[in-house]
């Protein structure tokens, strides 16, 4: 399970519950992708070799699909994106943007607000 109790983000942002749709829209520059933008990105040369990145792209390609692992997978490029996200601070980091949008996406797709939520993929 992920975390999601709300969190105060400031007076620009407001509160939101953490990994959220609107969580990881938030001041998100790729936020109105579709998955075919964002697998253009995905598929460029400097993402290649990252395996994550690689596996997110082929979900996308069958994006209207839904798999047992997409539970795995959301979880997976949401915290990864967290961890990107902390690293290149305070620089950009733009695969942070491509696998929030993506698990946003993703979460609109099964008609859910979090991850917590996909009770038809649990294990």
């Amino acid at each position: 399970m992920l975390k999601d109790t709300n969190y105060d983000f400031g007076p620009s942002i407001g509160e939101l519950k953490m990994y959220s749709v609107s969580h990881l829209r938030s001041q998100n520059p790729l936020r109105e992708h579709s998955p075919e933008q964002l697998v253009d990105l995905l598929t460029q040369e400097k993402y290649s070799e990252v395996s994550l990145a690689q596996r997110l792209a082929s979900r996308l390609k069958d994006f209207k699909q839904s798999t047992s692992a997409d539970r795995r997978l959301l979880e997976a490029i949401i915290m990864e994106g967290h961890g990107q996200g902390l690293a290149s601070s305070p620089a950009y980091s733009e695969i942070t943007d491509i696998y929030w949008q993506a698990a946003a996406l993703l979460l609109e797709q099964y008609g859910v607000d979090h991850v917590n939520e996909l009770t038809q993929l649990e294990d």
